[in-house]
């Protein structure tokens, strides 16, 4: 079985990625913050970024995300957890409850801020969604790069 988690800045492609996988990969459960703080924006009236600063309503989806992995654990199904994940202890919550049998991926996005940038106003055209620089700032400040003991296999992404 696979895991898959996704390590990136906002707007860096891990939600495309999780896309274009999922298109050939039936048997695999999907965790996305950002689906699940999306959902909470049509329903709060609120921004993304205001959202993710909302203590509360961030501790209810990390339940909902952390409930949906075990479900997922259980019933033996790849995953892909579609998230930031940008330092340790955001890792260290999912790996710490990985069975042994699944194989630990690390998919990276390692890109570069203008082409953050980039995606960040495109996906503003296409669709609206817009997460702003504060909450990029602030990620890309506490970005740590996985260790080697995290992952069984480190996948790079450049562009």
């Amino acid at each position: 079985m696979e895991l898959f988690i996704l390590v990136g800045l906002p707007a860096s492609g891990k939600s495309t990625w999780t896309n274009n996988y999922i298109k050939n990969n039936s048997n695999t459960s999907v965790i996305s913050q950002d689906n699940e703080i999306y959902k909470n924006v049509e329903i709060y009236k609120k921004s993304y970024t205001d959202i993710l600063y909302d203590s509360e309503i961030m501790k209810s989806i990390d339940k909902h995300n952390y409930d949906k992995m075990i479900s997922s654990f259980k019933e033996n199904r790849h995953i892909i957890i579609d998230k930031t994940n940008v330092n340790i202890k955001s890792r260290r919550k999912i790996l710490s409850n990985t069975p042994n049998h699944y194989n630990r991926n690390i998919v990276l996005f390692d890109l570069d801020r203008c082409v953050v940038n980039y995606n960040n106003f495109k996906r503003y055209l296409d669709t609206g969604k817009f997460i702003s620089n504060k909450t990029i700032d602030f990620m890309e400040e506490i970005f740590q790069y996985p260790e080697t003991y995290e992952y069984d296999n480190l996948i790079i992404i450049k562009e």
